[in-house]
């Protein structure tokens, strides 16, 4: 007599296509933490998978790119941290967070989480999906909890990547963000990766990177400041590193390099793009961030 077949017995690899199946047939889905954090763990991802991921992209910078870090024990090895960089290209989040002995979370376009499994991907390193075209209020309220836990946040307040390499004006929210959690504010320097892969170039180049943590501000140092104070001392500071890292020798000779060669010159639609609306941040009539985390 044929024995009748057991349909509960799964193997490891019919277990991973059906959780591929199920997550791809979801692909187009809405991108709520609850169905995106549901790939492989059910809550964030433990420490260790964060930590297995990082020496590499640290090897990977350091075999296909020249890059030189300085001031890393200016982070703060605990408590709410937020790390607050210029903007310059693609490489800078896991450009800054790579040499950082803790772990790391930072921002991402919505979008980007919209394929569940790159979704879980970057969630699972410490991403945290922003709705920029619409109300980035999830987002501000999942930063502002992890910022009460204790955890060290990357945030780039220009909002966007430089068009042409130079500072771009602030977005306040991080001010509010750092008042509300009683954060330490670390400014950071990028230099060199707008060099390597500008916004208007659709892959990246060889080149020389150098990034640069300053000294803290802490709680008691900015309690006395209003917000545009403390904006302003952060943009002070920022600014004061990318002219010492821009200044050396190494960094200088480089950029020198790409402009006989032209290669530091945006093409023409770049240049349209950036005289059509240069600061698109600043012409949004959308709550900013900073009423937002008034009224959390």
């Amino acid at each position: 007599m044929r024995k009748p077949e057991n349909r509960s017995k799964c193997t490891p690899t019919m277990w991973w296509f059906k959780r591929v199946k199920r997550n791809w047939q979801g692909a187009n889905a809405s991108c709520g933490a609850k169905a995106e954090g549901d790939f492989f763990w059910k809550e964030e991802a433990p420490d260790w998978w964060y930590e297995f991921f990082r020496p590499g992209v640290r090897l990977g910078w350091s075999l296909l790119y020249w890059v030189n870090y300085t001031g890393k024990e200016n982070v703060p090895a605990s408590g709410p941290v937020l790390v607050v960089c210029n903007h310059q290209s693609h490489f800078d989040p896991p450009l800054a967070a790579a040499p950082i002995r803790r772990r790391m979370w930072f921002f991402g376009r919505k979008s980007l989480f919209r394929f569940r499994p790159v979704g879980w991907f970057f969630r699972s390193l410490g991403g945290i999906p922003v709705d920029i075209e619409g109300s980035p209020l999830a987002g501000v309220k999942e930063t502002l909890r992890q910022l009460r836990l204790g955890r060290a946040l990357l945030i780039f307040p220009e909002g966007s990547r430089t068009w042409d390499g130079s500072l771009r004006p602030f977005r306040p929210g991080f001010a509010a963000l750092a008042r509300r959690s009683q954060a330490a504010i670390v400014p950071v320097a990028i230099a060199g990766a707008y060099e390597a892969w500008p916004r208007w170039r659709p892959f990246p180049r060889w080149g020389i990177m150098h990034v640069m943590y300053l000294p803290p501000l802490y709680p008691q140092d900015y309690a006395s400041w209003d917000d545009e104070s403390l904006i302003r001392e952060v943009r002070r500071r920022i600014e004061e590193g990318l002219e010492k890292l821009y200044s050396r020798p190494i960094l200088r000779e480089w950029r020198r390099w790409l402009h006989q060669l032209g290669w530091d010159r945006a093409p023409e639609e770049a240049k349209e793009e950036m005289c059509r609306q240069p600061f698109p941040e600043l012409a949004d009539k959308s709550p900013t961030s900073r009423q937002m985390v008034s009224g959390i």
